[in-house]
């Protein structure tokens, strides 16, 4: 969704910058952005288990962008990696339910007969 986003405010921005004949105004938007995308790049290179380093892959011509496309595709690891947990596998940190609650949601309640 960042890149969708990044898209659509690089497009806006571009039709600003071009109306107000400011064309400084997008290498700052790309300044702006710059750490976030790194971060990002981050963290999807740690979600398959590589190193972030991979990243400078890009300074190769043609096979260094077709190497980070094929990188972002990929799907994450299953598990735990190198890196850390896996962030689409549920939370193992939430306390457990106490009995009583359990028992209150699976019995309704009993009304007395008369």
């Amino acid at each position: 969704m960042f890149t969708l986003y990044y898209f659509i405010i690089a497009i806006v921005v571009g039709i600003i910058g071009g109306i107000l004949e400011f064309a400084l105004l997008g290498t700052i938007l790309s300044l702006a952005l710059l750490l976030p995308s790194l971060g990002l790049s981050f963290r999807r290179l740690h979600d398959i288990n590589k190193s972030a380093w991979w990243l400078l892959i890009a300074f190769v011509p043609i096979f260094g962008f077709l190497a980070l496309l094929f990188f972002a595709v990929l799907p994450g690891d299953k598990g735990d990696n190198q890196y850390g947990k896996d962030p689409l596998a549920g939370s193992t940190d939430a306390p457990a339910a106490s009995p009583a609650t359990v028992d209150a949601v699976q019995q309704p309640p009993t009304t007395p007969t008369a």
